[in-house]
């Protein structure tokens, strides 16, 4: 567990560093003044568990902050899920328009472009969790997202309370209950965002099927020979309507099991037991059987090619290990 507190709790006055500090723990944003010249004072305060980054807002004014561009992270794409302590805030994505008042939750992607707008005291507590973890886990992501749900009761209560407690405890916990955390977080945003969603009832036994397609890419993508035709016939369906499936959640069999195996090797190539490994074997170890097609593929992904991002992601203490290329 990696606690990174940037500020202290206490309000700081004017934006000088807002934007910085957002852009470090919560969103890679651009921020700026709605009255300029106006009364602003903010605090962000964040903590890592593994793949799970959180972070804890407060900001007083009339504030603009948007996504531009598609944002770059070193977790890769991220979901995050936002639950509104006091105030309120409103934002545009995708054409979608959502007003997220006090006691409610909502998912934003933040790897495609959105405009936000505050007015007065705004308090909110966010987790951030990989896009392509989510989608592996949660069917219908995209409908899911800009759809704020009250938190007052049922499973949207459940999950702001584990917000709540991740944040409290999430400095307590071990690296093996830090990775317990995310798929809770899967499981109940599953629950509040998609179950109830009138556009994805009538899809009710697709969607079942795509979970059984996840579940079966997650489970078998270290094996270099997984393909659509072994994966239909392990479901029982033809390749034609594997397809169909796929394309009805935006996303090809191939591009989801090499999804699946880059996010694989992300995490093993800043796990310290792996520090010892070469890179080669990581991208073997998880399916891929080429390692020029493997850097390529990362770097597409990531943005850096895999031996930058295991230097840049991994303590000084086993660094030197991590030298070879790749």
């Amino acid at each position: 567990m990696e606690v990174f507190p940037l500020h202290s709790t206490r309000p700081r006055h004017g934006l000088n560093g807002y934007q910085s500090a957002i852009n470090q723990l919560y969103a890679p944003m651009v921020v700026e003044p709605e009255v300029p010249g106006g009364h602003y004072e903010w605090s962000v305060t964040g903590q890592r568990c593994g793949m799970l980054g959180m972070s804890a807002l407060f900001a007083d004014g009339e504030i603009r902050a948007r996504v531009a561009e598609p944002a770059v992270h070193p977790q890769g794409r991220q979901i995050i899920l936002t639950f509104v302590e006091r105030g309120c805030f409103e934002f545009i994505q995708g054409g979608r328009h959502t007003v997220c008042g006090a006691n409610s939750v909502v998912l934003m992607d933040v790897g495609v472009p959105l405009d936000a707008y505050q007015q007065g005291p705004l308090e909110i507590l966010s987790c951030q969790l990989p896009e392509a973890f989510l989608r592996q886990r949660v069917a219908g992501l995209s409908g899911a997202l800009t759809r704020a749900q009250s938190a007052t009761q049922g499973s949207a209560a459940i999950l702001r309370d584990l917000m709540h407690s991740a944040w409290r405890e999430g400095g307590h916990l071990g690296q093996d209950e830090g990775q317990v955390l995310p798929g809770l977080f899967a499981a109940l945003i599953d629950a509040v965002f998609t179950q109830d969603n009138p556009a994805l009832a009538v899809d009710g036994p697709m969607a079942s099927l795509h979970r059984r397609l996840d579940a079966l890419i997650a489970a078998e993508a270290h094996d270099p020979f997984l393909s659509p035709a072994l994966i239909a016939a392990r479901l029982g369906i033809s390749a034609s309507y594997l397809f169909t499936v796929a394309r009805r959640y935006g996303k090809s069999v191939r591009e989801a099991i090499i999804e699946r195996r880059l996010e694989g090797c992300r995490s093993l190539l800043v796990e310290p037991s792996w520090a010892h490994r070469s890179i080669t074997e990581i991208a073997f170890h998880w399916g891929f059987q080429d390692s020029s097609h493997f850097s390529r593929r990362f770097r597409e992904r990531f943005g850096v090619s895999p031996r930058a991002y295991r230097v840049v992601n991994t303590p000084r203490g086993y660094r030197a290990a991590c030298g070879e290329a790749g």
